[in-house]
């Protein structure tokens, strides 16, 4: 008896490192802000 396999996806994003986008934040002076703002809401 053949079996059918099929592959599985698996859609899996890794959580945002808020500590760093922090961290990038501070030394950019708040330019970094949006990118953060972007990524965090893009992962949802």
């Amino acid at each position: 008896m053949a079996s059918s396999s099929s592959p599985v996806m698996v859609n899996y994003q890794r959580p945002v490192n808020h500590l760093l986008h922090f961290i990038l934040t501070i030394l950019t002076f708040g330019l970094w802000l949006p990118i953060w703002i972007i990524v965090t809401v893009a992962r949802r």
